[in-house]
């Protein structure tokens, strides 16, 4: 890659006859004072946007085990403040299970949780997921599998999904089931997306029963936008199909 820039670069240069004089590092060219390392010089033009710290790529590859391309890409939308707190963010993850295949998953999908505070943001919602019920290989799995879930507030949208849930559901471990099909589920807005969904079901003269049993079995279906919900559940009446 680098020398297919510096082709470019030198393509660029029309200086007639110029007079190169060499200073180790550095060169005399037609009377202007250049960078001999065709490398530096095409990095110390690229905006600052566009060219992460290279301690946030190397942390995300020493450390997180990314891949140095995916590594790059999350770095332009992230930069790596304190190595101290990403490194007590991992921490946490493994105290709780989570392997390093895990870790890099997540983090791949979403850098911007090593720089969470791990003990007032994230843990109180991983020990939420324990105190339900979650241990052992399932709390690692969910965890692992669940960045919208660490990046949601355990107060305004986390508890107020599960609770919402629990009265159509009922039992813990039934929501628990729901979890782990779909674990994004306590990451949907409530009155957004499960209220208007399940309020077209119940107009249509489906019983709560089987909004419950739709709610464990096939949580996802009631995630759908909601005119394309609505679509769906008339398409389906219209087939001949019982409420």
């Amino acid at each position: 890659m680098f020398r297919v820039l510096y082709r470019d670069l030198q393509h660029h240069i029309t200086t007639k006859n110029p007079t190169t004089i060499h200073f180790n590092n550095l060169l005399l060219f037609g009377g202007v004072l250049q960078n001999q390392n065709p490398h530096l010089k095409f990095i110390s033009k690229i905006p600052e946007s566009k060219n992460p710290p290279s301690f946030t790529v190397d942390y995300l590859v020493n450390s997180c085990g990314l891949p140095p391309k995916t590594a790059l890409s999350a770095a332009k939308k992230f930069r790596l403040r304190s190595i101290e707190k990403a490194d007590s963010v991992i921490s946490l993850f493994e105290s709780y299970g989570l392997t390093k295949t895990q870790i890099t998953k997540l983090i791949s999908q979403r850098a911007e949780l090593l720089s969470y505070d791990p003990n007032k943001t994230l843990k109180p919602k991983i020990k939420f997921l324990y105190d339900l019920g979650f241990s052992g290989p399932d709390l690692s799995k969910s965890i692992a599998s669940s960045p919208s879930f660490l990046s949601a507030s355990l107060q305004n949208q986390i508890i107020p999904s599960f609770n919402f849930l629990k009265t159509y559901i009922g039992s813990t471990a039934n929501i628990l089931i729901v979890f782990k099909r779909w674990p994004s589920i306590f990451f949907y807005r409530i009155d957004k997306v499960l209220i208007p969904n399940i309020s077209i079901l119940q107009v249509h003269g489906v019983p709560d029963s089987n909004i419950s049993k739709l709610l464990t079995t096939q949580p996802r279906t009631l995630t759908k936008n909601s005119d394309r919900f609505k679509e769906i559940v008339e398409m389906v009446k219209k087939i001949g199909f019982n409420p």
